[in-house]
């Protein structure tokens, strides 16, 4: 695992990991922890590794994307990190913002995709991977707008059936950072 991706594990585990709570996801599910990863994108330092570990990632794909999107509001912030990051590393990364509905008004009336991108590939990114839902929706926001997503990377993955369901309708690849259970374990003491 690499330094940005160990250090991230362990800011999740500790500024995003809630447990001993009874919460209601999106997904309309209960859960006794919660995963709030805004207390990780919207801590600077925390999301200045989150940026590098994600631009590592996406970097080494057999074919880097040209272009990340994110759902907004909360892939707003990791968008940012990763074009930080790959740029940083002398990479130029396009950004995209997908929102859940088209705008009403303004010069990009109609429309549900922020940015001066290209049409073409992109890779979503995404804090965490529930049923898919949001995910869905930004996946065919982005291909009525003439987008060919190329893959989803998510900081973690809840395993509750969204990964492979988004491989099986989408057919791209869904990949996670940590599967909640590596979030879950207690780090063992060196």
């Amino acid at each position: 695992m690499s330094t940005h991706r160990q250090k991230l594990l362990e800011l999740v585990r500790s500024r995003a990991l809630k447990r001993g709570v009874q919460v209601k996801l999106a997904s309309g599910q209960s859960s006794d922890y919660y995963i709030n990863c805004k207390d990780v994108t919207l801590h600077g330092p925390s999301l200045a590794v989150l940026g590098e570990a994600f631009a590592e990632e996406l970097r080494a794909l057999p074919q880097p994307p040209e272009q990340v999107a994110g759902v907004s509001v909360g892939g707003d912030p990791m968008v940012a990190a990763v074009l930080i990051a790959a740029q940083r590393a002398g990479w130029e990364l396009e950004g995209l913002l997908v929102r859940k509905e088209a705008k009403s008004h303004g010069l990009s009336q109609g429309k549900a995709v922020d940015g001066a991108a290209p049409r073409g590939g992109v890779w979503l990114v995404e804090d965490v991977i529930s049923t898919g839902g949001s995910l869905a929706t930004a996946f065919a926001n982005l291909k009525r707008e003439g987008y060919r997503v190329d893959g989803i990377l998510a900081l973690v993955d809840r395993e509750m059936g969204g990964r492979e369901r988004l491989e099986k309708e989408f057919g791209v690849p869904v990949k996670a950072l940590f599967a909640v259970r590596q979030i879950l374990e207690t780090p063992s003491k060196s």
